[in-house]
């Protein structure tokens, strides 16, 4: 498949002659980071994308919902490496390029497996990042401002980085303490050094890393 074609192929194989891969409901699959972006519903036996990223890496979300119960979801995030096409660099507005291919058995097992708990999907974008501080900025009382991270942390996809500007945003320290023991999470893998740079004051830095230690 061309490269710079960012359409879906799905796989020729039909899943009406395997009893055990007929049972795997449809997968509701988006991306980011793809050109375009996926939004599609999908049912086959194998998934095979190749085209254009925005980035070095794409985010592929799998999503099957229960025929009997739409709100029972079973959730996989795939991390595609998108290489960089140095001889279209110069030529192209999209010089990365990635590919997925796997079966849907293996994609549906990974999913179901205890030891991958769920990548948080989409993330959160700069653009939103934005919003999300002037909306912060605009509640006056800071008692506000740590009720509307730990919603918005609640909500949104926030990676370290993100978390870090969110605890930021408020200036009081011990408010600072009382949003990050809201919003750490082991996933993010916080060091000492990155939450003493979050707290100057010594003594509620104290009490962010016991916080931490605890987790």
């Amino acid at each position: 498949m061309n490269a710079q074609s960012a359409s879906v192929v799905l796989g020729n194989v039909s899943l009406a002659g395997d009893s055990n891969a007929i049972r795997i409901p449809f997968a509701h699959v988006r991306s980011v980071r793809t050109l375009p972006a996926i939004d599609s519903l999908w049912q086959d036996s194998t998934w095979s994308w190749r085209g254009p990223c925005s980035a070095p890496t794409a985010l592929i979300q799998f999503e099957w919902m229960a025929s009997s119960d739409s709100a029972t979801k079973t959730t996989l995030v795939k991390e595609v490496p998108c290489m960089l096409m140095v001889a279209n660099a110069e030529s192209t507005d999209n010089p990365y390029t990635g590919e997925l291919k796997a079966t849907a058995e293996s994609l549906y097992a990974e999913a179901q497996n205890s030891s991958n708990p769920p990548k948080c999907f989409p993330p959160t974008s700069p653009i939103r990042m934005a919003q999300i501080e002037e909306a912060i900025a605009e509640s006056i009382f800071e008692s506000e401002k740590v009720q509307l991270a730990i919603q918005i942390s609640a909500q949104e996809c926030l990676n370290k980085s993100q978390i870090s500007q969110l605890l930021l945003w408020v200036p009081s320290e011990d408010r600072r303490l009382a949003l990050f023991e809201k919003v750490i999470h082991p996933r993010h893998q916080w060091t000492v050094g990155e939450v003493e740079e979050i707290f100057q004051l010594q003594f509620i830095e104290r009490k962010a890393i016991a916080v931490l230690n605890n987790l």
